[in-house]
């Protein structure tokens, strides 16, 4: 499973919707201006209707100039869509990661800040017009991911998130889904490996 940068399909609306917050003091995290900016699935095959967000704090040169301080994962659908979505039983605690908000754990670095960044982003999501944001962000991103060509006009980022070793064929699949690999993410990855491979 990869995902992309929202603001890689839709730089202006990303420019004006991604969700910012500001704090004048020092506490649990220093003072500054922090940035969440959402990536979706661009597997054509998934629905996940999750969003991943990246948070950076904002420097001199804007937010590209730092590290990501915490990538949190938060579906906004209710426990049995993803119940549904896994196509098998998960446990509380599976469901819990697969839904959200939490830290994703396998697929991306953490910083010591991402459990204070966490509350931060629980908080944000209590506001329901930010949540539904969210989800129209997600179909704006579904529909551009189904409606694109073969041609280079529109690059996807496709490097997996994936550290090394690889995935045992049934090992949770390390997309977060609670699937096994082999029943989720192995033929796509293999065909990325060897394209050639497929008539």
């Amino acid at each position: 499973m990869a995902f992309a940068p929202f603001y890689e399909f839709f730089p202006d609306i990303a420019a004006k919707e991604t969700r910012n917050i500001t704090l004048l003091k020092s506490g649990d995290l220093p003072k500054g201006t922090y940035g969440f900016f959402e990536s979706f699935c661009n597997d054509e095959a998934c629905d996940c209707r999750r969003v991943f967000v990246t948070v950076y704090s904002k420097s001199r040169f804007g937010f590209r100039g730092s590290a990501p301080l915490a990538t949190i994962s938060f579906g906004w659908e209710d426990e049995s869509f993803y119940r549904k979505w896994a196509s098998f039983p998960l446990s509380k605690e599976a469901l819990r990661e697969l839904k959200g908000p939490a830290l994703v754990s396998r697929m991306a670095p953490q910083s010591e800040y991402a459990p204070t960044l966490l509350e931060q982003f629980k908080m944000l999501v209590r506001d329901r017009d930010y949540v539904d944001r969210i989800a129209d962000h997600y179909r704006m991103f579904r529909k551009a991911v189904d409606e694109r060509s073969p041609s280079p006009a529109i690059q996807i980022s496709s490097t997996p998130i994936r550290h090394q070793p690889k995935t045992g064929r049934n090992q949770p699949c390390p997309c977060g889904s609670g699937k096994k690999y082999k029943k989720c993410c192995l033929s796509k990855d293999q065909d990325q490996q060897n394209p050639t491979a497929r008539s």
